[in-house]
């Protein structure tokens, strides 16, 4: 998020009431996306790997999906115009919440933060693996075409 500073008299410039709305608007598009009674939490972190290296070059993530997962839920398809900010921003699903990002058509880069920061780009022969509440993030590569299928334990 843009933080916006006042202006030495101490007001806000001009376009704060614009930036308020836009705020609102992604608060709105998150709470469409993601509902609150979802078990998947949304949440915006401090850019954490402004100062971390990459894993060197080959280095693979050897996350799979459990066997004893199914999906329940998917988003829409998103694309490089429509994805919500707040999935290119730092967030997690919630505790026992795997997910898989397909790709449709293009190339996403996928970055984990934690527990070893990496990047990977996924693509339509590699959808990449959300490991539950862990520290995540997505950016376009181009045009691109991809949803998310979310995964819980069997009942």
């Amino acid at each position: 998020m843009v933080h916006i500073e006042p202006n030495d008299d101490g007001k806000h410039p001009a376009n704060w009431a614009e930036h308020r709305k836009l705020d609102r608007m992604l608060d709105m598009a998150l709470e469409l996306t993601f509902p609150g009674s979802d078990p998947v939490a949304i949440t915006i972190l401090p850019n954490e790997t402004a100062n971390a290296s990459k894993l060197g070059e080959g280095s693979v993530k050897a996350t799979t999906m459990p066997d004893d997962c199914e999906p329940y839920r998917q988003t829409p398809v998103f694309t490089q115009d429509t994805i919500p900010a707040g999935l290119l921003r730092a967030h997690r699903t919630a505790a026992g919440v795997w997910a898989l990002i397909h790709v449709m058509e293009g190339r996403l880069l996928y970055r984990v933060n934690e527990p070893v920061v990496f990047e990977t780009v996924i693509d339509p022969d590699r959808p990449g693996v959300i490991e539950p509440a862990v520290s995540h993030e997505v950016a376009p590569l181009g045009p691109v075409r991809f949803y998310v299928e979310f995964h819980r334990k069997r009942r």
